[in-house]
């Protein structure tokens, strides 16, 4: 077995960050797949520890604020889609 197994890889920062991003797609597909009324902002809030545990202050106050807006634009623009909807009219 070789040494090089248990030795962690240099770029053990960079994966973490990877992964933060690739849990925020995650949960930003999800956010805009369900309608507006089921918000899952929560859900960012792995993504954030995983990031205070593992970044830097800066980067987790940068996804900090990215949650923020990611939650706060699901619950303003699919409710501006659904008011064109109802100010259209019916054909």
């Amino acid at each position: 077995m070789s040494l090089t197994l248990f030795v962690p890889s240099k770029d053990w920062r960079l994966s973490k960050f990877w992964l933060v991003v690739a849990l925020f797609a995650i949960v930003l597909v999800l956010e805009y797949v369900t309608p507006p009324d089921y918000v899952f902002g929560y859900l960012y809030i792995g993504p954030i520890l995983l990031a205070n545990a593992h970044l830097s202050r800066r980067t987790t106050f940068t996804a900090t604020v990215i949650a923020c807006c990611l939650t706060l634009s699901n619950v303003w623009l699919p409710r501006l889609k659904q008011l064109e909807r109802l100010q259209s009219p019916v054909v």
